[in-house]
């Protein structure tokens, strides 16, 4: 924790440590058409399931040369990892523990779609969300989320037949089946824009969670870096 020494330098020395690294990163240059660089991402991996195909075809379209590191990591994990340089930029559900030093900006707040093989019947309303058999992405592997909670208020219920460990195996386990899958939005949005899928608005009225939302946050050491700034 700063001293209230070392808080009075950094006020006085922050203009200078800006103007020092606006200066060296136009003195570097980056070109993603012909120099060289590894990205390290932290995400969480319903995120980096649907940012992956943007990742990987425009990475490799528009920066040939570079690598891509994805990490798994998650509100728990981040900021050790932004504060250790494990990863320079994250992407994911977070708490307002990040580093001091780390700068994040909000790109999505979250909302719930339930997924379907397009193939089976839709849309999906109430009578048939509660008929249908369910998978349910549960790290900590209990068959109970925040639909059951839902339900339970209006007097309804669902079964949930089958509990995933990663939203990853989400494509594998609901296609060619019955089985409905309630997920962020923006993932069910990736599902049906890969094919075979379809999604429907949640039936119910979600409860009332603050601050849904997906943050990126970045080191401040790169915050000039031309071609973390890039990415």
């Amino acid at each position: 924790e700063p001293t209230a020494r070392a808080a009075a330098l950094m006020a006085e020395l922050e203009p200078c440590l800006g103007t020092l690294a606006r200066t060296l990163g136009e003195a570097t240059p980056f070109d993603p058409a012909a120099d060289r660089r590894t990205f390290r991402v932290g995400c969480t991996g319903d995120v980096a399931v649907a940012l992956l195909p943007a990742f990987t075809a425009r990475l490799r379209e528009l920066a040939p040369h570079c690598d891509l590191v994805l990490r798994q990591a998650d509100y728990r994990t981040i900021p050790a990892m932004l504060e250790s340089g494990e990863i320079g930029t994250a992407v994911a559900y977070m708490e307002d523990d990040l580093p001091a030093s780390a700068k994040q900006r909000v790109v999505r707040r979250v909302g719930f779609a339930v997924a379907r093989d397009a193939a089976t019947p839709g849309p999906v309303d109430l009578d048939a969300y509660c008929a249908r058999p369910h998978a349910l992405v549960t790290p900590q592997g209990d068959l109970r989320g925040f639909a059951d909670d839902a339900l339970e208020a209006v007097g309804r219920s669902r079964r949930v037949v089958l509990g995933l460990p990663d939203y990853a195996l989400v494509r594998r386990a609901v296609r060619g089946t019955d089985l409905l899958c309630t997920l962020p939005d923006f993932l069910a949005e990736a599902l049906v824009g890969s094919g075979g899928f379809a999604a429907d608005p949640l039936p119910f009225e979600r409860p009332e969670v603050p601050r849904v939302e997906i943050r990126m946050a970045w080191r401040a050491t790169v915050d000039h870096d031309p071609a973390e700034m890039w990415l």
